[in-house]
């Protein structure tokens, strides 16, 4: 059994998120001990680590709380919608990623960025979309 603290840092959640979510009927403590601690078994660390997942996923509390109290729910369809929510927020997390590299090996910080104006803007992408720019920008950055 661990307390509250040992649980937040094995999942990465908030004191509060569990209070809330105990709250609202998503997740019981396992037991409470003698001096008042909310324990959690390996089981329901286990839950806890499913439910973080289904929110990060973007499903409310509310719909998660169906998913886990359903007997009927086919998983094997919410972890793929799950699965596919979480793809796609990886790949504008890479995006990002590769963005920032790119920035970074030109040496272009937010100043440079600013100066760009309207006028500017416009006469850099007319007749060319960002997406072309950008790709045009890269290409000459890797000769």
């Amino acid at each position: 059994m661990k307390k509250i603290r040992e649980v937040c840092e094995i999942v990465g959640v908030s004191r509060r998120t569990l209070q809330e979510y105990d709250k609202v009927g998503l997740l019981k403590p396992t037991e409470k001990s003698s001096a008042g601690y909310w324990l959690y078994d390996d089981e329901a660390i286990g839950m806890l680590m499913l439910i973080q997942v289904f929110i990060q996923s973007g499903y409310k509390r509310s719909e998660v709380k169906k998913i886990i109290d359903s007997p009927e729910i086919d998983f094997v369809k919410e972890y793929d919608k799950a699965i596919d929510v979480l793809e796609k927020k990886k790949k504008r997390i890479n995006g990002n990623i590769n963005l920032l590299n790119q920035l970074k090996s030109v040496s272009m910080d937010v100043t440079d960025v600013k100066t760009y104006d309207e006028k500017s803007l416009n006469e850099s992408f007319a007749g060319s979309s960002f997406l072309n720019q950008w790709n045009e920008l890269l290409r000459k950055m890797s000769v």
